[in-house]
């Protein structure tokens, strides 16, 4: 008999495997319906299309790997981030999650066999498959001003500089903030720089996208991404009443005619398959033929700016929600698609 698809779930705590062989499983998506019948609506309920809660629930059983559920249970320690489910496609649900009813089998000496429920609290993400390809995720939520900027991919790196670059509330694609360049000239140019590692080589299959907010006033031409080797990045070219964005990678190819409108937030795709790269604007795709990769190896990365060579003029406006997948072509951006409506990077 084949496998089903889905049969294979671990639970992971902090990327370790808890609980595995699992016999029983079941996972219910909870949402209490919010009724708002009246008295002259002939008769028929009517329903709000959103729910009033929101949940999952999960009950599991299984063979213990560890005796972290128990030791957290014995502690009073019931309420538990970093608990996920792990499916065989590669997709995860992630949330913090309540420990209820804990039970034990003893098997044999060396077996054992429990069961729990875990009840998830706050909001509960589908983390996708290819997250785990994910070399740089930045969400720029911050205070105003602020210059701590975390990276919430598995790398979790930590920018070289940052200079002239802050979280700012005055605009938001997702979440509270953003990340504000001011570009100039000289040494106040903008830099958030990532030192060189084999993590930004882009590979042959990869993907970037990002939110970005462009200001009528700014320079002609400004970088925007660098991969520090002074033929790979994207730019922007400000040309009557929008901003042309373009790119380059290697000498392999070279493209512009995504025109992005000013003052406005939008979203931007960028991924390769090593037989065409997809460019695309709110979820409109261009595509276009690239050729053999080249130029493996060891690269920094430039948020807003070109890397260590400051000669050129750095990104003037807002940047938000950007995600940098090396190793994996995103289908989705491959073709038309809906642009995101909530962050992809999990909280």
């Amino acid at each position: 008999m084949a496998a089903q698809l889905g049969l294979n779930v671990k639970v992971m705590l902090d990327d370790a495997v808890i609980c595995s062989g699992i016999t029983g499983k079941k996972i219910k998506y909870n949402g209490d319906p919010i009724d708002i019948t009246a008295d002259d609506g002939a008769g028929f309920r009517e329903l709000l299309s959103q729910s009033s809660t929101r949940s999952i629930d999960i009950s599991v059983e299984g063979i213990a790997k560890s005796a972290v559920i128990k030791s957290l249970i014995l502690d009073d320690t019931r309420l538990v981030d970093g608990v996920y489910v792990l499916f065989e496609t590669g997709e995860r649900i992630q949330s913090a999650f309540y420990i209820s009813g804990y039970a034990e089998d003893f098997i044999t000496d060396d077996v054992v066999k429990c069961s729990f429920d875990l009840l998830s609290s706050g909001s509960a993400q589908l983390v996708p498959s290819w997250w785990q390809y994910v070399v740089l995720a930045l969400r720029f939520d911050g205070s105003n001003g602020g210059t701590s900027i975390i990276d919430s991919s598995p790398l979790a790196n930590v920018p070289a500089t940052v200079a002239h670059a802050y979280t700012s509330t005055a605009q938001q694609a997702m979440g509270v903030s953003s990340l504000k360049a001011d570009g100039g000239s000289g040494g106040s140019r903008a830099k958030l720089d990532y030192s060189s590692s084999s993590n930004f080589e882009m590979r042959t299959s990869c993907t970037l996208c990002f939110w970005v907010y462009i200001p009528t006033s700014g320079n002609t031409y400004e970088h925007l991404l660098n991969r520090g080797d002074g033929s790979s990045y994207w730019s922007i070219e400000r040309s009557g009443g929008y901003a042309q964005l373009g790119c380059a990678n290697f000498g392999r190819y070279g493209v512009r005619g995504v025109n992005v409108p000013y003052d406005s937030w939008h979203f931007i795709t960028f991924c390769e398959d090593g037989i065409s790269l997809y460019l695309g604007l709110d979820g409109v795709v261009a595509s276009q033929a690239v050729g053999t990769a080249t130029g493996a190896g060891n690269r920094p990365f430039s948020v807003v700016n070109t890397y260590e060579d400051y000669a050129l003029n750095s990104f003037s406006g807002y940047i938000d929600d950007l995600i940098f997948v090396n190793g994996y072509c995103v289908p989705e951006y491959k073709a038309n698609f809906t642009p995101p409506t909530s962050s992809l990077i999990p909280s």
